[in-house]
């Protein structure tokens, strides 16, 4: 069930960022700029991990799906599968964001802006310990509830 929490968020930031990149490349366009360079950069590089997220999001749903309704070694790879992509996506993000916003001047910390990958780590953070170590173990390996 949490990979489908998580699927839900995912998806939901895989749209804003694809917004948000757009708005970017669409200014880019319009000026003529050296840094107009860079952004088109950025905004190349946005649609991308959107295009990941999306990707990911449609992982997780149909690991949490198969988690739900079988108990094989098939959904248990594909939770961790799942999971732990969101995991590697979420460190990429607190790296890429602490690099791209130390670069700007001006801006607020950019320590307070890479901590929200955390927000997108710590679902499958503890889907991993579930399903390596917890209930979710006990899940898939048919062990009955104490």
């Amino acid at each position: 069930m949490l990979a489908l929490v998580q699927a839900a968020l995912v998806v939901l930031a895989s749209l804003y960022v694809w917004f948000a990149v757009s708005l970017v490349g669409f200014a880019a366009e319009q000026t003529g700029t050296s840094a107009s360079g860079t952004a088109q950069a950025l905004a190349s590089e946005g649609n991308v991990l959107a295009v990941l997220g999306l990707l990911s999001a449609v992982l997780l749903v149909g690991a949490g799906v198969a988690g739900l309704t079988r108990r094989t070694q098939v959904a248990w790879l594909l939770l961790l599968a799942g999971h732990a992509v969101q995991v590697v996506l979420a460190l990429y993000w607190g790296i890429r964001l602490l690099t791209v916003l130390g670069d700007v001047p001006g801006t607020i910390s950019e320590g307070a802006f890479a901590s929200v990958a955390l927000v997108f780590a710590v679902a499958p953070l503890v889907g991993l310990g579930l399903v390596l170590l917890g209930p979710g173990k006990a899940w898939f390996d048919g062990t009955a509830r104490a």
